[in-house]
C-alpha cells in the first residue's frame, strides 16, 4: 500500500460511530475513495497507524490495555503486544516518522504524563515515561514527533486544569526537558510538524473560531493560516506542500486542505457525518 496515487498524496480518517473502519481518499480526487480496513479483530476511535503501515496502535480485545498489532494480514494480524499498564481509553498516541517508536499522552492523569516504546525486531521494547512538572493534559489534543524523532510537540494546561490556559510544549527526549512554545490566553493545541523539523501547524482559538497557525520553532515567529475556518487536528503533508484538516464550517465536520502557502484552500469530503476522526497522510 502506498500514500502516493496517480494523481498525488492519499489521506486516511476514521468515520464517527466505524472506529474499526479506515478510510482513504485521494488528495486530487477527493471522489475517489475506498475502505482499507472494516472488520479487524480490535479497534480503537483514536488508534493510529504507523507510516510505514507495518503496525497499528489498538485497543486488546477484554483488557482494554493499548496494545500493538504488528503484520497486517487483510483484517488480521500475524501479533498483537499488550502493553502493561496502559489503558488505551485514556491515552493518545503517534507513531515516530522512521515507524519504530510509539508515543502516548495520558489526558486522564492529574500531571501531563508522555510515555515512548521503541520496535525492537517487531517487538514493543520497554516504557520509558516522562512526567512534565506543572502541567496538565488535553483530553483528545494530539501529540506529534519531530522528523529526526528527537521531541515531541504536545499540548498541555499550564495547571490547575481548566483554569489555566491551553499552550504547546515541546519534550527534548534526549535529556527530558520541556520548553513551553506559547503563552498566550487562547486555546492552542494540535500540533503537526512541518517535514524539515523547522516550523509547527497548530489550531489556536481566536475570536470565535478555531484557526490554523504556523510557527517557526527556532524563533517562536508565528503566522496564521486560515480565516474562520473553524479548524481542527491539522497534520502536515509529507512533501511539506499540504495540511490537511477537519472543519465545522458548515456544522458537519469534513475535511479540507489547505497550501502551507495559507492559499488553496479547499474541500475533500462532503459526508455530513457528526466528525472525520484524526487525519493522517499515507507515505
Amino acid at each position: 500500500m502506498t500514500g502516493r496515487t496517480r494523481t498525488g498524496l492519499s489521506v486516511a480518517y476514521q468515520v464517527d460511530g466505524q472506529p474499526c473502519t479506515l478510510q482513504i481518499i485521494d488528495t486530487n480526487r477527493p471522489t475517489r475513495s475506498y475502505t482499507l480496513l472494516s472488520k479487524p479483530p480490535f479497534c480503537l476511535p483514536y488508534s493510529d497507524w504507523s507510516p510505514d503501515h507495518h503496525y497499528a496502535a489498538m485497543a486488546a480485545y477484554q483488557s482494554g490495555l493499548l496494545s500493538v498489532g504488528v503484520g497486517r494480514k487483510g483484517s488480521d494480524w500475524d501479533q498483537v503486544f499488550a502493553i502493561p499498564d496502559v489503558v488505551a481509553a485514556r491515552v493518545l498516541v503517534a507513531w515516530s516518522q522512521d515507524s519504530r517508536q510509539l508515543a502516548f499522552i495520558n489526558w486522564s492523569a492529574e500531571v501531563t504524563l508522555i510515555g515512548t516504546i521503541r520496535m525492537e525486531n517487531n517487538i514493543p521494547g520497554q516504557v520509558q515515561l516522562f512526567t512534565i512538572t506543572g502541567t496538565q493534559p488535553i483530553a483528545y489534543s494530539s501529540l506529534a514527533w519531530s522528523p529526526d524523532g528527537h521531541f515531541i510537540a504536545f499540548a498541555a494546561y499550564d495547571a490547575p486544569r481548566r483554569q489555566g490556559g491551553q499552550e504547546l510544549y515541546t519534550l527534548n527526549l534526549m535529556d527530558g526537558s520541556v520548553r513551553r512554545l506559547t503563552t498566550d490566553t487562547n486555546v492552542d493545541e494540535s500540533p503537526s510538524w512541518s517535514p524539515d523539523g523547522s516550523a509547527l501547524v497548530f489550531t489556536s482559538a481566536v475570536a470565535g473560531y478555531n484557526e490554523l497557525f504556523i510557527m517557526d520553532v527556532a524563533s517562536g515567529e508565528r503566522r496564521r493560516l486560515t480565516y474562520y475556518t473553524n479548524g481542527y487536528l491539522p497534520n502536515w503533508s509529507p512533501d511539506g506542500k499540504s495540511i490537511v484538516f477537519e472543519s465545522n464550517l458548515d456544522y458537519n465536520y469534513d475535511l479540507y486542505i489547505i497550501g502551507a502557502n495559507g492559499f488553496g484552500l479547499r474541500r475533500l469530503t462532503y459526508h455530513h457525518s457528526p466528525l472525520e476522526l484524526f487525519p493522517i497522510w499515507l507515505r
